[in-house]
This record gives structure tokens, C-alpha cells and sequence, in this order.
């Protein structure tokens, strides 16, 4: 058992502002293939991706671009998280996810807003060593 997971049984969501909540709820959705799983109009959406990481997104008229950090949780390995995603996306996402030197494994997209998303995987979480094609064979 992953000692985290005793300390911290479910990660917190992170939070990110938008000035414009349908349109990043739409392009959340339509492009990435996030999952609405609750939406307060004008206020708040949650939502969530294959791999089962969740975001918020949150009204707020004078959102500046930022960058945001969601955690893919084991038993989900950020390769099957990245092919989907790259699958999925009408967008740029970075090429495959790579080990940080601070002991994660990480991709980027970014959003309609200029947000920088990355998704990780804690090295130890569950990532395997080698990157999945889209074809579901090894790279």
C-alpha cells in the first residue's frame, strides 16, 4: 500500500478560475473528454477524466491564466491517462509523460483561457517505466 494513501485517502481537487465557465465547461468537455459530474451555472463545475482525476472550475470574473497541477491517483498509470487524453484532444498535449527530476511523471496541456494543466503521477503511484502508443502496445 502506498504509504500517501494511509495519510491522505483522497486527494484534494484543484481549483481553477475562469471568466468564462460554459465555454470552459464546453471546451473541457468536447476536447478534452472530461466528464461533467456537477455543475452549479455561472458558480462552479466539477469534472473529471479518465484516470479518475477531478478538477474544479470556478467563475471568477478577473481569472488570469495559472498553472494547474492534477494528480492522476494509482491504480491509473499516467501513460493510459496521456494516451487518452492525446487521443481525445483537438488540441496540442505535450508528447509523453516525463519523469521529473522531484520524483513525478508529468504532462502538459493547455487550455482555451492560457491555463497550463499538468497532470502527475508520483513515481512511485503505480507508473509504469515505459509510455503506451495510442495503439495500446509499448513504446
Amino acid at each position: 500500500m502506498n504509504p500517501r494513501a494511509r495519510l491522505c485517502p483522497q486527494l484534494p481537487v484543484p481549483v481553477l478560475e475562469t471568466a468564462d465557465l460554459a465555454a470552459s465547461v464546453a471546451w473541457y468537455a468536447g476536447v478534452l473528454g472530461f466528464v461533467v459530474e456537477q455543475r452549479v451555472p455561472g458558480v462552479v463545475a466539477v469534472l473529471r477524466i479518465a484516470g479518475g482525476a477531478r478538477l474544479q472550475l470556478w467563475q471568477v470574473p478577473e481569472a488570469e491564466p495559472q498553472d494547474c497541477c492534477i494528480v492522476v491517483e494509482a491504480p491509473t498509470c499516467i501513460f493510459h491517462c496521456h494516451a487518452r487524453i492525446a487521443s481525445a484532444a483537438r488540441t496540442w498535449v505535450s508528447p509523453t509523460p516525463a519523469l521529473r527530476a522531484w520524483g513525478a511523471w508529468e504532462f502538459c496541456v493547455p487550455d482555451l483561457h492560457g491555463n497550463q494543466l499538468r497532470f502527475i503521477q508520483w513515481a512511485n503511484a503505480g507508473a509504469e517505466t515505459e509510455p503506451v502508443r495510442r495503439q495500446g502496445r509499448r513504446a
